[in-house]
This record gives C-alpha cells, structure tokens and sequence, in this order.
C-alpha cells in the first residue's frame, strides 16, 4: 500500500518513505553532528557519531581528533583531496583512524585527507591483524606527516587502494601485511610515496596486488 507517505509491506510493517531514504541512501554530514570544521576544538565525539551512522560525509576544514573506529559497511567520504576544499583529519593519538575490533569488512574510505602532525602516530589502519578483511574501497586519500606508517592494510582480500598520496612519516608508507594465509587478490593502483624511510613494506602471506 502506498498513500504518498508510507509504505506498509505483505507482512504489515509501515515504513516512512522520507525517513527510510533520507537514514539509508542520504549521508549525514560530520558538521551536523557537532564536528568543529575550524581545527580549533576537538570533534572525535562528532566525528565518530557521523561515522556510526554508516554513511557520513565530512566537508571542507580541519578537524582535530584523538582517534576514531571504523565499524564494518561504513562509507566515509570528503570532498577530495586537491585543492584548497580539503577535509583534513588532524590526528593526536595512535593509530588514528582504524577499523579496531572489527574485520574491516566492506569499509570505504574516499575524498580525505590526513594530517599526522598534530601528534599521530600512524594515521589509518584497515582490517584486522590474523583475519582476513575483504572488500574495502580506498581512494583519493592524502596522508601527511604521519610519523609512523600511512597506511596499514592488515590481510585485505578482494579491495581496490587507488590515488593514494602518503608524504613524510617516519617509517612506513604503505605498509602490506598477510598474517592470516591464502592471497590477498587485492587491487594497487595510482600509489605516490615520498620521503618514508620505507615506502613500501610487505610482510607475510601470497598477496596477489
């Protein structure tokens, strides 16, 4: 039955048509949720509400936090990283952002930029050591003064890493490991790395990139 405003299905259930597509397929913006787009004051709490919400965007500014999770299905998108309407995640703690106690699983991660130098250790970690994580879309990131690693893909299997810019972090700057068996089949593309004592460092495993 559909009256313009409801959808009630074979077994009874109403569902509200706005409040279904807006909470589903409309992302909801890190600044609605109290994200401090100045740099000045700390947004962690905001920043994780927006990404609890599974599809969060976060616009142009600088956004200071102290580290953030990533749960499984999430989508976490900025405005991209070229130019001056940069989304900058400035990060305090170690490891900033990673998908935690989580698998990493179907996780995509697009359009931002992360900034180290605020005291971050390394800036993002994805999937879990031992487990293999699949299905996580990484593309057209930054990542700054990191002063460890970038990047860390712990066992990703069947991904896509694309665009990736990694510049100045002490250690690694994309940092590859398979301690979980079997191949990773993921694809690299489009990977710039500069100034890291290792660029690149693989650890374990048959990955296939």
């Amino acid at each position: 039955v559909d009256d313009g405003k409801t959808l009630t299905t074979a077994g009874g259930r109403s569902l509200s048509v706005n409040d279904t597509f807006s909470t589903v397929h409309m992302p909801v913006s890190a600044i609605a949720k109290g994200a401090d787009p100045s740099g000045t004051a700390d947004s962690t709490a905001s920043l994780q509400a927006c990404i609890n919400t599974l599809n969060c965007y976060v616009p142009m500014g600088v956004y200071q936090f102290s580290s953030l999770t990533v749960p499984d299905n999430a989508i976490i998108r900025g405005p991209g990283i070229f130019g001056a309407g940069r989304a900058v995640l400035r990060s305090t703690s170690s490891p900033s952002v990673t998908t935690g106690a989580n698998t990493g699983d179907n996780i995509s991660i697009v359009g931002l930029a992360f900034d180290g130098t605020g005291g971050g250790n390394t800036c993002l970690v994805v999937g879990k050591a031992g487990t293999q994580s699949s299905q996580f879309k990484l593309e057209d990131l930054l990542f700054n003064g990191c002063s460890a690693a970038g990047l860390v893909l712990n066992n990703a299997t069947i991904s896509r890493i694309k665009n990736i810019w990694i510049s100045g972090p002490a250690a690694n700057g994309l940092k590859l490991v398979n301690d979980a068996g079997g191949s990773g089949n993921s694809k690299i593309e489009d990977v710039v790395l500069t100034g890291a004592v290792e660029n690149l460092y693989q650890s374990g495993g048959t990955d296939n990139h």
